[in-house]
């Protein structure tokens, strides 16, 4: 699924990247995906290393 109008204008309300500039904010999207997944599947794990965070959308998570 390609990100849309409507991602875009939920990401852009985040706090974490309300302060950024629309050029830092179009390269992370740019970089982005959209991915599903079932319910009551483990997406990360507490202390897990992190190299991407995710943003929950309508049970839909954004990786960036």
């Amino acid at each position: 699924m390609a990100l849309d109008a409507e991602h875009v204008r939920l990401v852009r309300s985040l706090p974490l990247l309300q302060g950024l500039k629309d050029e830092v904010i179009f390269r992370l999207l740019d970089a982005a995906y959209v991915r599903s997944y079932s319910r009551g599947c483990t997406v990360f794990l507490q202390a897990q290393y992190a190299d991407r965070f995710f943003v929950v959308l309508r049970l839909s998570l954004i990786h960036i």
